[in-house]
């Protein structure tokens, strides 16, 4: 691209521009902004010829050479199945050190019962010091609770670029409900970021004192992929007085949750300063964070937990395949419960599934379905021929993560936008803990 002269005072205004130092004091531009419906043109290597180098379309979609360009965007979901884990203020997410800023790009919001009363949800985020939910809002508006149930909403975002739908190192992100739930059930929300690397971070968040336990939250699908921090942070601290710690374990071939090797230079305090975020230091042998496929990460809790609450912990994840993400669906409060695991903001196609558990159940089935318009979780079409085409059977081997194999028929297997990833389990849980699904997708 070439440097050109800037000849006039709109040019100047609407145009970045470098003193150069041409002996004239004069301005000129280096890649101009490109204006919605416009093109930046280069001239052919013969030249002859114009040719497209950067643009956008009518639409605000960017254009490279001429061809549309749709890049990969990181999204975090939360999930509260049961009713009664439903706080009016649930932390799910914080911002790593690694990169400043994340900024929001859209967020999604689905349920599968609605709550029997007038009641509302919105997303917050809070800095350092601040308790969940008494931060700043990072969308417009307010999702409706009590609308018509497995039906996408999606929420409207501050004026992009700007410090109110930007997240900062430490930033956590808290879903608010209004008042008290009545029926509400199955609520899952998508927030999309502005991608910084196509393997989306993996949060654990375990609101309630009794929920906080030693269990697995990340399959990983992607062999090599490269674990570059971990960030922690809990509303209320452990107060017991003898040490309360939380790692992160990578367990691999058999190991049981919380068995295999530790990720950290050492287990994290967490009876510090409530809504804080820490940064623990990673293990300094390079092969530790590592992940081959099939390994798994697992928080690893120690010590009495006596009044520790609202624990959440993020793994960010070093650069991964373009253009593909891997969405998990760790089981962390009800192991055979239909549940929603992805609202799709584009279009993509499924390529690799594969399932864990910890501790067998009697027959249950786990399934992962196509879901589209107002089908409930796990009702749609499903999307592995395995055992009759009912899925994983979890009776099978513990602590063995194993691929599923996908329906032959292509269509099934692309989503479209607003479709839904199903979760759907035949038989009953019993003693079925520890079931983890991840679906390895590709933007199309």
């Amino acid at each position: 691209m070439s440097i050109r002269k800037i000849e006039n005072a709109g040019d100047r205004a609407r145009r970045k521009w470098w003193n150069i130092g041409d002996g004239n004091e004069s301005q000129y531009e280096l890649g101009p902004d490109i204006l919605s419906g416009e093109t930046t043109t280069g001239i052919n290597a013969a030249g002859t010829a114009l040719v497209d180098l950067l643009g956008t379309d009518s639409s605000d979609m960017l254009r490279i050479g001429g061809s549309l360009f749709s890049p990969v965007r990181a999204p975090i979901v939360l999930r509260v199945q049961p009713n009664a884990s439903q706080a009016t203020a649930f932390p799910f997410h914080i911002k790593s050190a690694l990169v400043s800023p994340t900024e929001i790009d859209s967020i999604s919001c689905t349920f599968d019962t609605a709550d029997g009363a007038a009641n509302t949800g919105w997303i917050t985020k809070e800095g350092a010091g601040v308790a969940p939910g008494a931060g700043v809002s990072v969308q417009t508006g307010t999702f409706d609770l009590n609308a018509t149930a497995n039906t996408v909403q999606n929420a409207a975002i501050p004026v992009r670029g700007t410090a109110a739908c930007s997240l900062a190192p430490g930033d956590q992100l808290t879903f608010n409900i209004a008042t008290a739930v009545t029926s509400l059930k199955g609520l899952v929300v998508v927030v999309f970021f502005k991608q910084h690397g196509s393997i989306p971070p993996a949060s654990v968040y375990l609101n309630a004192n009794g929920a906080i336990a030693t269990k697995t939250f990340y399959l990983n699908v992607i062999p090599g992929t490269t674990i570059a921090a971990v960030s922690m942070r809990w509303s209320t601290a452990g107060t017991n007085g003898s040490a309360v710690t939380a790692d992160v374990t990578k367990d691999t071939g058999t190991s049981v949750p919380g068995g295999g090797t530790t990720i950290l230079a050492a287990a994290q305090s967490v009876k510090g300063a409530a809504n804080t975020t820490v940064y623990p230091a990673l293990s300094a042998t390079a092969s530790v964070l590592q992940m081959a496929a099939g390994d798994r990460l697992a928080l690893k809790m120690t010590g009495t937990l006596t009044a520790l609450a609202g624990l959440v912990v993020t793994v960010s994840f070093g650069p991964g395949i373009w253009r593909e993400l891997v969405i998990q669906d760790p089981h962390l409060l009800n192991q055979a419960v239909d549940q929603t695991m992805f609202i799709a903001d584009s279009f993509y196609e499924v390529l690799d599934i594969w399932g864990t558990w910890s501790t067998v159940s009697t027959s249950v089935t786990n399934l992962i379905t196509k879901d589209g318009g107002t089908t409930a979780p796990g009702a749609g079409t499903g999307l592995l021929t395995d055992n009759t085409n009912a899925g994983f059977l979890t009776s099978g081997t513990i602590n063995t993560p194993i691929e599923g194999t996908l329906v032959a028929a292509k269509p099934s297997l692309i989503l479209s936008p607003g479709d839904r990833l199903g979760s759907k389990n035949g038989g009953t849980a019993a003693s079925l803990a520890g079931l983890v699904t991840a679906v390895r997708l590709r933007k199309l």
